[in-house]
């Protein structure tokens, strides 16, 4: 009996774990098997996506042949002619005890229990196992990553088809090398360790796990403009889905998000990219950071994530809004509506730049003082004040830095919380207004 075994890759999305099929012809279908256990798996997934993989497999049962590929995103029309499809070629190589062997297209239709590993084609070779056997089989091919219309970018490796083999897998190696200078902002699930690779000028992120039948994925994400703009006080209006989505890898990145708008000094250079990239100016390290300075506000916030954390339930709606309800005062905040005709800053200033946090506002700060010359200069001058949480008593500027869930009041507000940086800033703004008078 034949066997169709399949790595598993779509050019948005990789899938890159052994899989088993079976079916002859041009159509094939997933199924388990008792006979061949995966031993050994090393992945290395290079950004870009340049992927290796190299994994040793054992045949416990009779000698047999078996088929391996992986499935392919494109739909295939009735034709049996390939090569009339036109597709991104992810130039798939595989290769039997470092051999180079061919690999053919096929159809593949959906098996009713393994629906989670359903894809229209596949590309598939034949291997031979004798009796007792371990063969060493790789995979070289590129892929990419899925952009969504908002800008979110993630880029998956699936490990939970590695379940389907006999048994457990005795140990799987990943390393996900990344560039230093553009960093991600969820990653799932939180690598084992991580160094710099100076000949590579690489971050490495590495996993390892042993005796394991993987019932989980590796993720890497970047969240669109809107996501990286939205402060810590207004993630939590969209908390129920942000976690849903993300789970405690997107709990990891909200708590990251609170210190970040604080400018703690990231050691991990990913985390420092993600949120102090220059280029993108999210936000920036502050030189006079101190726990002290945390808001109560945002303590209570810290401690209200680490109960999610707690949690071992996925992270549903229901789920999420109940836990809300062991911190009544952490979302009791009720915004009023904003009075558009009072406020200036509201009518004047466009929506994106108002969503811009404080540092990406510095990023655009001549544009935004060259648009709305001296609305524009007290406005940015506010929000430098605001992003540290100054007690304003104009109704107009709460209304725009707190009514609007932009910022919140920091009961623990001080000068000396302001970065050396900001009040440069500050500075040059002032010389701005002196100019223009």
């Amino acid at each position: 009996m034949k066997h169709l075994l399949c790595l598993l890759l779509i050019v948005l999305t990789v899938y890159s774990d052994d899989a088993i099929y079976e079916g002859g012809g041009d159509t094939v279908f997933p199924i388990s098997t008792d006979q061949i256990q995966m031993l050994h798996e090393r992945v290395i997934c290079i950004e870009g996506w340049q992927i290796e993989m190299t994994a040793t497999y054992k045949n416990f049962g009779p000698a047999t042949t078996v088929q391996m590929g992986f499935p392919f995103q494109y739909y295939l029309p009735d034709s049996k002619d390939f090569s009339e499809i036109e597709y991104k070629d992810p130039h798939f190589r595989a290769y039997v005890n470092g051999k180079s062997i061919p690999v053919t297209l096929k159809r593949s239709k959906e098996h009713p229990e393994l629906k989670h590993i359903n894809y229209p084609a596949a590309y598939t070779f034949n291997v031979h196992f004798d009796k007792n056997e371990e063969k060493t089989i790789s995979h070289k091919y590129v892929a990419g990553g899925f952009r969504s219309s908002i800008g979110d970018y993630s880029f998956t490796y699936i490990l939970e088809t590695g379940a389907l083999w006999k048994d457990s897998i005795n140990k799987i190696d990943v390393e996900f090398r990344l560039s230093p200078n553009y960093g991600y902002d969820i990653i799932s699930p939180q690598e084992h360790s991580w160094h710099y690779d100076q000949d590579l000028d690489k971050i490495v992120l590495s996993w390892t796990w042993t005796d394991i039948e993987p019932d989980f994925n590796i993720e890497v994400n970047r969240l669109g403009w809107f996501g990286k703009n939205s402060t810590p006080i207004q993630q939590l209006k969209y908390l129920p889905s942000f976690l849903k989505q993300y789970g405690k890898p997107g709990i990891r990145y909200l708590r990251n998000l609170i210190f970040a708008q604080y400018g703690f000094p990231f050691k991990h250079p990913i985390i420092r990219s993600a949120f102090y990239d220059p280029r993108i100016n999210i936000y920036s390290e502050n030189d006079n950071y101190s726990e002290d300075y945390i808001s109560t506000y945002h303590k209570k916030y810290l401690k209200f994530l680490n109960y999610l954390e707690s949690k071992n339930e996925n992270f549903s709606k229901d789920m999420v809004l109940s836990a809300q309800q062991e911190f009544p005062k952490l979302f009791s905040f009720k915004y009023p509506e904003v009075d558009e005709e009072s406020n200036i800053y509201i009518k004047t200033i466009e929506w994106a730049y108002r969503n811009f946090t404080l540092d990406r506002n510095i990023l655009i700060s001549d544009y935004i003082v060259e648009t709305y010359k001296e609305i524009g200069i007290k406005y940015l001058r506010n929000l430098v004040y605001a992003h540290y949480g100054y007690p304003f008593s104009n109704e107009v500027l709460r209304e725009l830095f707190y009514y609007s869930g932009r910022y919140s009041e920091n009961d623990n507000y001080s000068e000396k919380m302001i970065s050396t940086h900001h009040k440069e800033f500050i500075q040059k703004l002032i010389k701005l207004e002196k100019k223009d008078k």
